[in-house]
């Protein structure tokens, strides 16, 4: 197990899927809610919605493969529907026949994935700041966007990276102690799990899964997100039956670190609207 931050009422443990050792935080009883954290963060990311939401859901924060103490996927360039079949997986473990399902940004192309592969395991599904792919080949050159998250990781280390970029995470008003949060679980990435999530970002299309997501979406997104932007989240929501979009204001990317209260808030109304 590593060494992740302490989270107050929150428990700290292990699953094993198949061959692999998936670590996750869980809070809170009743309706599950798994969350799906992006390619720069870790399960220890989703805090205050551990802490928000517990009151309301059991809510269980994953380590995607190859990130906080989770195994690393054997697969070198795996698919979002490698990384679903996990999912599903760690589902089967605790006991979890259905579960509302929320994936941020790259999380949000695991999400998708899930909710196609595994429709019946997926009540409700809410993408945040999600990520539709880049729809490459296995044997395409990366993009240079792509190629230059692994080169920065190879001249900067992931403290590096994390320096780097976390400006553009958040948005420029957004509070220090929001920003240090975005920083200190960035700065924990590793290889080579930081590279398999870049592949499957690359290969991963949700525009095209969109129509065979059943289950009823919403897509939420801050105006101020510079890496997702509003509208590429609107278009994704548009490729889903039914799906709603609901801005989360003057926020980044990272939304739900940013503004937790709104962010659960638009949560819980979604998710507690059917009951």
């Amino acid at each position: 197990m590593d060494d992740a931050t302490f989270i107050p009422g929150a428990r700290r443990a292990t699953a094993q899927v198949g061959d692999l050792r998936i670590a996750f935080w869980e809070a809170g009883a009743g309706v599950p809610l798994l969350l799906l954290h992006g390619i720069g963060s870790a399960g220890e990311s989703f805090a205050p919605q551990l802490a928000g939401l517990a009151g309301r859901f059991r809510v269980i924060a994953w380590d995607a493969p190859g990130y906080g103490g989770s195994d690393d996927h054997p697969t070198s360039k795996p698919l979002p529907r490698d990384y679903a079949d996990v999912a599903a997986g760690l589902l089967d473990a605790l006991g979890v026949a259905r579960a509302h399902v929320l994936g941020h940004s790259l999380g949000g192309l695991m999400a998708g994935a899930l909710a196609c592969r595994h429709a019946g395991r997926v009540d409700r599904l809410i993408l945040a700041s999600v990520a539709a792919g880049y729809r490459l080949g296995p044997a395409d050159p990366y993009p240079p966007a792509l190629q230059g998250r692994l080169d920065d990781f190879a001249a900067l280390g992931a403290a590096g990276v994390a320096e780097k970029r976390v400006a553009r995470l958040c948005a420029p008003d957004a509070r220090p102690e929001a920003v240090a949060a975005v920083r200190r679980v960035m700065a924990k990435l590793r290889m080579p799990g930081y590279a398999q999530a870049v592949a499957l970002l690359g290969q991963g299309d949700l525009i095209a899964d969109a129509p065979a997501i059943a289950a009823p979406t919403l897509v939420v997104c801050g105006d101020a997100d510079v890496v997702t932007p509003p509208e590429r989240c609107r278009a994704v929501a548009g490729a889903i039956a039914g799906a709603r979009y609901r801005s989360l204001g003057p926020v980044g990317h990272g939304c739900y670190v940013e503004d937790p209260a709104g962010f659960n808030a638009a949560v819980a109304d979604f998710l507690e609207a059917a009951r």
